[in-house]
């Protein structure tokens, strides 16, 4: 998995620094909050997906985007607000600590 997931967040920084580059050139601020949501929303979903389906909890768990990520307006340097909807009748002893696993190290 961790492999992966370096490689999941390799390209990410590369995609990133292209958008970063481009958007430089054109400053046209809307296109790239816009943009990198977009981008963020690959990563994320590419990483909720393996760590919920590896841990049988895919069914049972929800990733919702809060804050200037919930409003699809992430400046360059946000932070990345997420709150999990965790079915806690079905996972009582599977979602303890689930999502600490995966985000926390993904280095974005």
């Amino acid at each position: 998995m961790e492999s992966r997931q370096a490689n999941s967040t390799e390209r990410f920084k590369e995609k990133k620094d292209a958008l970063m580059a481009r958007h430089a050139r054109t400053c046209c601020g809307l296109d790239f909050f816009r943009e990198y949501t977009e981008l963020i929303d690959g990563l994320l979903l590419e990483m909720f997906d393996r760590a919920a389906a590896e841990r049988g909890v895919k069914d049972h768990v929800a990733l919702v985007a809060q804050g200037g990520y919930g409003r699809r307006h992430m400046a360059p340097f946000s932070d990345i607000d997420l709150l999990f909807l965790v079915d806690s009748k079905a996972l009582r002893s599977r979602s303890a600590g689930w999502s600490r696993t995966f985000f926390i190290p993904c280095g974005i």
